[in-house]
């Protein structure tokens, strides 16, 4: 009877010997399939885990169009910005005494850009009120075209610079003006280093200038009517 109890515990534990050894292989062969095929669903039906990649490029995804690292660089050509003149403000003091000389003093209010601390030219030039030019007679305030002119040069001390008050002097008799009112303008011009380039124009300034016959007999005024025959051409500028 106890021999049959052992036969019958013996043949139990075989089975569940056989029963563990066959889970373990099937557990086994299970993990291996989805090391094999990791895109593959495992036996639960679930999708496993993407396997960790390294990059190999971080600026660059590995394409078979990822760039050549040893192609040359291509610099990008950088062009200088032209010099220019932005005009703010122009405004004109009137009956000024400069060195016992009465005048007019004018003002200018700019921004220069790009000079690179070049020397440029700021020119004063006077008309009337109708675009006739004003002549000049003795050499003086005079530009290259033979008209009244007023001419500083200066030079930026910064690439880009912006001056509030740029101020010039005129005295009234180099206007050569007769007696008489007169309505005039006056216009700033910006020269470049270049002196044939013009960079920037003002708008006109209107102003008049009155002269008495009376007032200063020792200064010599010309005549309005040859003053207008001066202007024409009419005739030839006094000479001294």
């Amino acid at each position: 009877m106890s021999e049959q109890k052992n036969t019958v515990w013996n043949s139990r534990l075989a089975c569940t010997l056989i029963s563990v050894i066959a889970l373990f292989v099937l557990h086994f062969a299970t993990d291996r399939r989805s090391s094999i095929w990791p895109n593959r669903p495992s036996s639960d039906g679930q999708k496993p885990e993407e396997p960790l990649q390294s990059p190999i490029d971080p600026t660059y995804p590995e394409t078979e169009e990822s760039p050549d690292h040893d192609q040359q660089t291509v610099v990008p050509v950088v062009t200088a910005s032209p010099l220019s003149v932005d005009f703010k403000k122009v405004w004109a003091d009137q009956n000024v005494l400069q060195e016992e000389r009465a005048g007019i003093r004018v003002h200018l209010r700019f921004i220069i850009k790009n000079s690179d601390r070049l020397p440029c030219t700021v020119k004063i030039v006077f008309r009337y009120q109708n675009g006739l030019q004003l002549r000049d007679f003795n050499g003086q305030f005079v530009d290259e075209t033979g008209n009244v002119a007023t001419i500083a040069e200066f030079s930026p001390d910064y690439p880009n610079t912006e001056f509030e008050d740029y101020a010039l002097f005129t005295p009234y008799d180099e206007l050569h003006l007769g007696w008489g009112e007169h309505f005039l303008e006056l216009q700033a011009n910006i020269v470049g280093p270049d002196s044939d380039q013009v960079i920037a124009t003002s708008d006109p300034f209107p102003f008049s200038v009155t002269y008495e016959k009376a007032e200063e007999p020792e200064l010599e005024m010309i005549d309005p009517q040859e003053r207008r025959a001066l202007q024409t051409g009419a005739v030839s500028p006094p000479r001294n």
